[in-house]
């Protein structure tokens, strides 16, 4: 061993790398290849979208009302190449690609931490502190399911104190 050199440095040194290539891999978002939303301005005219389509050699998949948008799968240009050429285009409002996301499954809410009955760690809560686990476990049971849209839920609530 050379005066300077811990015995293990080199699997450190693996270990570091492959923690920042890792890390770097799930900060990049996962999208669709050769899908795109885009949104065209509501000064477009029937022409400039048609053109827009055209040379995107898209195919409508799905129209967003709420929002007035399209998803498109195209095939004339890759995903990055069709961003590139439309996005300062003045018929378009905005071309992303589209994205997979998943929902998380413990709520970002700031203030889930004092739910209790949800996910009861011990912690403090306005000076009283909880009873570790003694909640529904509601953390774990998002791990399983997190609903259906055939279950119904239904609050009646009669307004009375």
């Amino acid at each position: 061993m050379s005066r300077g050199t811990h015995p293990r440095a080199p699997l450190l040194f693996v270990l570091l790398a492959v923690t920042l290539s890792t890390s770097s891999a799930q900060a990049d978002p996962q999208r669709k290849e050769g899908e795109v939303i885009i949104k065209f301005k509501e000064t477009a005219r029937p022409g400039e979208v048609a053109s827009i389509r055209a040379a995107l050699h898209a195919t409508k998949l799905k129209h967003f009302t709420r929002i007035k948008a399209e998803h498109e799968r195209i095939s004339g240009l890759t995903v990055d190449e069709a961003i590139a050429r439309f996005r300062g285009n003045p018929a378009v409002e905005y071309i992303e690609p589209n994205y997979i996301v998943h929902a998380g499954t413990i709520p970002n809410d700031p203030s889930f931490s004092k739910l209790w009955g949800l996910n009861n760690t011990g912690q403090s809560v306005n000076g009283t502190t909880g009873t570790a686990d003694a909640d529904i476990d509601a953390p774990e049971a998002w791990n399983i399911t997190t609903g259906s849209s055939n279950v119904v839920v239904a609050v009646i609530d009669t307004g009375v104190d």
